[in-house]
């Protein structure tokens, strides 16, 4: 039975009548910040519904499902309106109040909603997914749609990130050449100076038109020549990393310090998809513990990301390298340990996407200026279950971090990344890289004994596991 069935419903209902989902909104906020009863049900409810006017530009009208679904939403909102529009007060609304039924709608409008706020980004991220993916193919140069596409395992992270490769924000090991800009005379555009080719077609604009409206918002599309001037050209002086996806570099851009991703997808075409799945996956994940894509670049042979600047780099540095920071207490250092395992927990269960990294790793943890941890590099990450099993075609990650059956097989699930996680924080306690802690031939799973040995670097045994060797050597110190 409709909620308006059981209260007062003529001022309301005219009120509300016509009104679409984004009034309804409005209308859901403003009613609950003046409400005499259930003054704690009401702002929660509020607050569901605000998110999912967040939401609702993401979502493309012109399918015919969306209007259905759109459509019930609307009907849900006008309850919800309804209810708290009760909640503000009368003699009469307040003898439907003690009727003890409040409860039980609050109740199923909450379960209403939360549904919404769990299909709406996967609808969005599968309509933005086939829109990027089409529109990112057509701006690829001829150059690059001809070259072939290798289907040989990639190790390839395994080949550009194996284990002893440590390609995050490393210092450069040649020399990075300016990137010379010019202004075309015609469009008034900056252009790259070396490119042999000019394509007729600004793919870059295509994209950022396109796709206006399906991302997250604070996404944005940077012109080429932003960020040219942000970096000096992509000089050397601002370059801060590099690794097989591409060189980055610090910037500022709005006043505000970002770093600069400039991709390899010229060079090695496997990084395009790299390149793709950065967009995709990125701008529809909200959680602290996942770093921020802010926007990109697309000119030509030009894939360039922009995110937020981690003023602390990578976990990497502070395990295995020198600090040149104060000491990390072990309060700090479970903090980070916490918020990764609560990235991960976010991308396979609450991000209504069931993301599988398949790279975690300490090079791939930034750390911002409060030593929060975000995972970044989706690169190799895939939309899959976490209970589920799949076969990748490509194996793609970081040998070291991959469990048997993924390195081997392919065979990957949501224990893949678990088992990275493991990996990392046998690396933060130990201090070694994990690759001097391997599974012997024929072993199915490793020694405790052995995981003890490496913990108890100074031979007290009885099991007592000492500091990390980060921290003795004065990366981390332990409290007390």
């Amino acid at each position: 039975m409709p909620i308006w069935s059981r209260v007062d419903p003529v001022a309301t209902m005219a009120q509300i009548a016509g009104v679409d989902a984004y009034g309804l909104i409005a209308m859901i906020v403003e009613r609950a910040e003046t409400v005499r009863r259930n003054r704690h049900e009401c702002p929660q409810l509020a607050q569901q519904v605000e998110t999912i006017g967040d939401l609702l530009p993401q979502v493309q009208r012109e399918h015919p499902e969306m209007e259905r679904v759109l459509g019930k939403l609307e009907a849900t909102l006008r309850d919800a309106c309804v209810l708290v529009s009760a909640c503000q007060g009368s003699s009469y609304i307040r003898r439907f109040l003690r009727s003890g039924k409040h409860a039980e709608e609050f109740r199923r409008l909450r379960e209403k909603v939360e549904f919404y706020l769990q299909i709406f980004p996967v609808i969005s991220h599968i309509d933005t997914t086939r829109r990027l993916v089409r529109i990112l193919n057509d701006a690829e140069s001829p150059q690059t749609q001809n070259m072939p596409r290798s289907t040989s395992t990639r190790s390839g992270r395994a080949s550009r990130s194996n284990a002893n490769e440590d390609y995050s924000f490393e210092s450069p090991q040649a020399r990075t050449e300016p990137f010379a800009v010019r202004r075309d005379e015609t469009t008034g555009a900056r252009s790259r100076g070396d490119d042999r080719a000019q394509l007729t077609n600004d793919t870059a604009h295509q994209l950022a038109h396109s796709t206006q409206g399906l991302i997250a918002a604070g996404f944005s599309f940077f012109e080429l020549s932003q960020l040219a001037k942000a970096t000096k050209n992509f000089s050397r002086e601002f370059k801060i990393g590099e690794g097989g996806f591409g060189r980055v570099y610090k910037g500022r851009l709005q006043g505000r310090p970002v770093a600069i991703k400039r991709c390899f997808v010229e060079s090695n075409p496997e990084r395009l998809s790299d390149f793709e799945n950065e967009i995709k996956f990125i701008p529809k994940l909200q959680h602290r513990n996942i770093v921020k894509l802010q926007g990109y670049c697309i000119k030509e042979k030009e894939r360039i990301l922009v995110y937020e600047y981690m003023s602390n780099k990578s976990l990497d540095k502070f395990i295995f390298g020198p600090r040149t920071g104060g000491p990390l207490n072990w309060d700090m250092l479970f903090k980070i340990i916490g918020g990764i395992a609560q990235g991960i927990v976010y991308l396979h269960l609450h991000s209504g996407l069931n993301i599988i990294h398949r790279d975690i790793k300490p090079s791939n943890i930034l750390l911002d200026s409060e030593m929060n941890p975000k995972i970044s590099d989706f690169g190799t990450a895939r939309t899959c279950h976490p209970n589920k099993i799949q076969k990748a075609g490509v194996i793609a990650g970081t040998r070291g971090y991959m469990p048997p059956e993924y390195a081997n097989k392919g065979v990957f699930s949501g224990k893949t990344d678990v088992f990275s996680f493991g990996s990392l924080l046998i690396e933060i306690l130990s201090g070694k890289k994990e690759r001097h802690i391997v599974l012997k031939r024929g072993e199915q799973e490793l020694d405790p004994s052995r995981v003890r040995m490496e913990l108890d670097v100074r031979g007290e045994g009885a099991g007592k596991a000492n500091p990390p060797v980060a921290v003795q050597r004065g990366a981390v110190s332990p409290l007390g």
